[in-house]
């Protein structure tokens, strides 16, 4: 018998959905892609119909419903920790309701409402699962590994920031925990916030950034802030932050005012001073996790490790950890935030809860919707924009990227997870030094500091980068080859590394051949990557998200499906 599970995020950041069928994964999405609002809080009504649709199924056919968060269990466990400092913890009990602690009873509200709308009269059996659990089966059960340690860290879940587990065959095992405040993800997201920057956001700005700034300047001050037990685990120095009072209306104390001065405002200079702050910030939360995976690893034995959370989207922070410890191999799923839950919850109740056997490992990304052919040019029409339809859309666009142009380009099955990995991304000219400064500027509208990514042939990274290791998700960062680094200067960053992702023919064949003809004309088997979108919206979803972010933005051209569109100079 045929067995449904719908996973869902919802009312916390990042809704998502997904539907598994029998324990292979059929569709996700993130709900921010239809409703265009980064990082979506809402009820993802639309990503569940894409889910449902892509499986052609209804809703009562669904057997089970999973959800990453248990809201009576994080209302028991927080409560002392509310008595204790009341009435500072009025604001953060507000806080924390508007950010989760109510989403199971509201989601039961959101799934009757549209069980009403759709004439159901099934009750479904709904599963309120373990945050950071759900975290750890999103990462284990969609890696190769028949067993390995796994650590899902980030801000906080009901109570917990930080679990160390081990994987075996369908079971998951906890090893120990750390619970709230003392959170590697919020501490990142507070300094974030004083950086001028979005907490629960713009992390990926502070890790850019902190490439630029010398970290011995303040790391004396961090290690005071984030120590290290010799239990392997660590604390947060609570005079530093306010947030486990305050919540997000003021996440650091005036102690940390005193230490560092005033908060940056969005609209003033970085300053080196910011710089060096984010660079501490970023290897003492590096050193942090480090001690965590050897704590782990000491406690199993085991040599693969799995990474999940929000703090295992820092992909300097990954590479460091499989660096520096005794890991051998290392699995990070591609939605590692609160997005991927939908999936993990789905799969621990499959696996770890319903006892059935592992048959998927998630090898690629593409599990959003696509569109036909039809679509496209609906699209184009309706915005009356010129267009050709070439023959070969591989080798055309890989001959306009060698001519500077930056190119839209929107193939396939939208992207799960925060990288755009080759259907819904933005490719140019890894060669030209001024391309970096050009997008950031003209396309995407963002800081100058803010990196780009390559896209490498996968039996070719070894020939640019210190690492032959495959990278599907560019979720780790390798070395730019010193001989290679003035040859590619879009890509290498400015400490000379770069996000990589490896590219394998059988996963996507289009964008691997745009790659690969790209090499034939310029003798380079890589291109520059980043995600299709404007700065501060999510990824294109559809034609129309496409044919709009290329018609306001400055971008060169439109590859879409077969069809070509190119702006007059």
């Amino acid at each position: 018998m045929t067995n449904y599970i719908l996973g869902i995020n919802s009312n916390l950041h990042d809704a998502a959905a997904c539907l598994i069928k029998d324990g292979v994964l059929v569709a996700a999405a993130e709900q921010e892609r239809f409703d265009r609002k980064k990082h979506s809080l809402a009820f993802p009504s639309e990503a569940i119909d894409f889910c449902l649709q892509q499986a052609g199924i209804h809703l009562k056919e669904v057997d089970a419903i999973a959800f990453p968060f248990q809201s009576w269990s994080a209302v028991y466990k927080v409560m002392g920790h509310f008595i204790r400092y009341f009435p500072f913890t009025l604001l953060l009990a507000l806080d924390r309701v508007k950010k989760g602690y109510l989403s199971s009873f509201y989601l039961n509200y959101s799934m009757k409402k549209k069980k009403t709308l759709s004439s159901l009269h099934k009750d479904f059996p709904f599963f309120h699962l373990e945050h950071h659990l759900c975290h750890a089966a999103s990462a284990f059960y969609l890696s190769p590994f028949e067993e390995a340690a796994i650590l899902s860290i980030d801000a906080v879940g009901e109570w917990n920031s930080t679990l160390a587990a081990q994987g075996h065959g369908n079971r998951i095992q906890k090893v120990f925990e750390i619970g709230f405040p003392h959170s590697l993800g919020l501490i990142y997201e507070a300094v974030t916030q004083f950086l001028g920057f979005r907490p629960n956001c713009d992390e990926s700005k502070v890790m850019g950034l902190s490439s630029y700034g010398n970290p011995e300047r303040y790391r004396k001050q961090f290690e005071d802030i984030i120590r290290l037990k010799e239990d392997g685990t660590f604390a947060i120095n609570l005079k530093y932050v306010d947030y486990h009072l305050y919540g997000h209306k003021r996440m650091l104390s005036k102690n940390f005012i005193r230490l560092f001065g005033d908060p940056r405002s969005n609209s003033e200079p970085v300053t080196e001073h910011h710089q060096d702050i984010a660079a501490a910030l970023q290897l003492r939360t590096e050193e942090a996790a480090i001690h965590l995976a050897n704590e782990l690893q000491r406690r199993t034995k085991l040599t693969n490790l799995c990474l999940a959370g929000g703090v295992a989207l820092n992909c300097v922070l990954n590479e460091k950890v499989k660096r520096q410890t005794p890991f051998e191999k290392l699995y990070v799923q591609p939605a590692a935030n609160d997005a991927g839950g939908a999936i993990g919850s789905a799969l621990l109740l499959y696996h770890n809860i319903n006892n059935n056997p592992r048959s998927f490992v998630m090898d690629h990304v593409y599990w959003g919707p696509d569109y036909d052919e039809n679509a496209m040019e609906a699209a184009l029409k309706k915005f009356n924009v010129p267009y050709v339809k070439v023959a070969d859309i591989a080798r055309h666009t890989a001959g306009k990227i060698a001519e500077n142009l930056t190119v839209g380009w929107f193939q396939g099955r939208m992207e799960i997870g925060p990288r755009a990995l080759g259907n819904r991304s933005i490719v140019a000219d890894p060669r030209n030094p001024n391309m970096k400064d050009m997008i950031n500027q003209k396309v995407k509208h963002r800081e100058d500091f803010r990196p780009f990514a390559p896209s490498v042939l996968e039996e070719e990274c070894g020939n640019y980068f210190d690492s032959n290791s495959i990278s599907p998700f560019m979720l780790q960062v390798y070395n730019v080859k010193p001989e290679w680094q003035a040859k590619i200067p879009a890509i290498t960053h400015v400490d000379g590394t770069a996000r990589v992702q490896t590219v394998n023919r059988r996963v996507n064949p289009l964008y691997y051949d745009l790659i690969h003809n790209f090499g034939a004309l310029t003798g380079i088997n890589l291109i520059l990557n980043t995600s299709f979108n404007d700065n501060n919206e999510p990824i294109v979803c559809s034609p129309e998200d496409a044919v709009r972010c290329y018609l306001k933005t400055g971008l060169d051209a439109l590859a879409m499906g077969n069809f070509f569109c190119q702006k007059e100079e």
